[in-house]
């Protein structure tokens, strides 16, 4: 919900949806900003996590929350290692949970074990209080922000939501992989050929190790030292496993959790000199494999010269040909949400609510979409444009005026068409 707030006030300033680019790199400054400044981690870390595939190309191509987020996680491992900046650390905290539910699984826990080492203990009730004042009103803005989060939470209208047969065995599965490609992004896991099964299988083994390893080195901290770190990474792991994460922008998430957990345990007090060489070798490897995302994988199309999306020219060309008396069609809101931003507020027809809409409406039943029903709504218009995907093929009774292809993001091509005369 917070992110829709900052773009509610953004599109009152200015129609222009290029803002949002702006506002991005403005995130992805005050980023690298806190990790070459703010954190405490050596030197080639900062550049090689800067230059890693999430931070670089990933986040700073979706003028989405994601950077925003990845901002405040940071800021909020730098405030869990000083215990000075408590009222910071709890209004991060609260606006986090507030921007994504996956980075509020990703500080749960640290606000759990901050609050736990910031209390001050006292034998009296009124003196526990007095003592503890700050903490507990900050501890109250917090849970009150995550139950705000949690009312904003709304019921999956997915087609890849998890049904109830998909047992504990599908889940760990499930977990497995979102953990390998978390941690080795250059990697497709999900394909079902023999040779590549053979890679996946020794990458998984080792991003579970490196997860059982942080477990390790935790519980040889102090409870508040390292833990909560850890503890971080299972609830969003599990959250994730149960839940609706399937692109790379989700498993980044897990990946800077497991990089703040790392963060956390190499400064904690308890940390060896051995544990910390180790430490630094897992972070070696994780940031090793995001700079090799960037040159091989299923997403090495981020770095090639042509358009993240196609969203300006095809809505370009329906303010064009489609005018006051002419009804915008399209079939989904993912087809809709980009296109509107260029549209300057105009009403569209989206076929999977069967309801008008200036921008999305991603709380609303949806339901599937087919040439029939397109058609169907087509109809009750006098003259209409309808847009679609470009992996729904038009029947013979649809006449197609303009294909829009070549996007980096497959979902971001678009083809433009008409009822046949």
């Amino acid at each position: 919900m917070g992110y829709f707030i900052f773009t509610w006030i953004v599109s009152h300033l200015t129609s222009n949806p290029e803002a949002l680019k702006v506002t991005n790199w403005v995130f992805s400054l005050a980023m690298a900003v806190t990790v070459l400044f703010g954190l405490k981690m050596k030197n080639r870390s900062r550049l090689f996590f800067l230059f890693g595939f999430i931070p670089l190309i990933g986040y700073s191509h979706i003028a989405e929350q994601y950077m925003l987020c990845t901002f405040l996680y940071l800021l909020l491992v730098k405030f869990y290692m000083e215990s000075q900046s408590k009222i910071y650390f709890y209004l991060v905290a609260g606006v986090l949970a507030n921007l994504h539910i996956l980075f509020f699984l990703a500080s749960f826990s640290l606000v759990i074990g901050y609050s736990i080492k910031s209390i001050s203990g006292s034998e009296r009730y009124q003196n526990f209080v007095a003592s503890n004042k700050k903490v507990i009103c900050c501890i109250i803005f917090y849970f009150a922000a995550s139950l705000l989060a949690v009312s904003r939470i709304s019921p999956s209208v997915s087609s890849s939501k998890i049904s109830s047969n998909q047992n504990l065995i599908y889940v760990t599965k499930r977990g497995l992989l979102i953990l390998g490609q978390a941690c080795f992004p250059f990697f497709e896991f999900a394909t079902g050929v023999n040779t590549q099964q053979l890679v996946a299988f020794p990458l998984i083994i080792l991003s579970s190790t490196i997860f059982l390893y942080l477990l390790y080195c935790a519980l040889k901290q102090k409870i508040t030292d390292g833990l909560p770190f850890v503890l971080s990474n299972f609830v969003l792991l599990l959250g994730m496993s149960v839940g609706y994460s399937s692109y790379w922008w989700h498993f980044g998430v897990l990946y800077l959790c497991i990089f703040g957990s790392i963060i956390g345990l190499t400064n904690a007090s308890f940390t060896n000199s051995t544990n910390n060489r180790r430490l630094t070798t897992v972070a070696g490897i994780l940031l090793l494999s995001q700079i090799i995302a960037l040159f091989i994988g299923p997403r090495i199309n981020l770095w090639e010269r042509q358009p993240y999306s196609n969203a300006k020219n095809t809505a370009a060309y329906l303010k064009q040909n489609c005018d006051s008396s002419c009804t915008i069609i399209m079939d989904y809101h993912s087809t809709g949400a980009s296109i509107s931003g260029y549209l300057n507020g105009r009403d569209i027809f989206y076929v999977n609510i069967n309801e008008f809409g200036s921008f999305t409406k991603w709380n609303r039943q949806t339901r599937d979409v087919n040439w029939e029903l397109i058609i169907s709504a087509a109809k009750k218009f006098p003259r209409s444009l309808i847009v679609t995907g470009e992996s729904l093929s038009p029947p013979t009774s649809v006449r197609t005026l303009r294909v829009y292809s070549g996007a980096v993001w497959s979902d971001e091509n678009f083809v433009v068409s008409e009822l046949a005369p």
